[in-house]
């Protein structure tokens, strides 16, 4: 998929379209892209099976970023 430009491609328009959105509701580009990142490992360890995060690490992950959120 990584050399196909055709398979990757909706996929650089996804993330070109959530850096925008991010950029207009997240002042703080540092934890725009903190959020991205996490978002992108935890589906990334989910599609591979690398020692994917149970529910409640899931959901202690989401509040914490959420956390992160309110407090920028």
């Amino acid at each position: 998929m990584s050399f196909d430009d055709e398979l990757l491609q909706p996929w650089r328009d996804f993330y070109a379209e959530f850096k925008e959105k991010s950029a207009e509701e997240i002042n703080d580009q540092a934890l725009s892209q903190l959020i991205r990142l996490a978002c992108d490992g935890i589906w990334f360890s989910e599609m591979f099976q690398l020692e994917p995060l149970k529910k409640e690490e899931k959901t202690l992950l989401l509040h914490r970023i959420l956390h992160l959120l309110e407090e920028g």
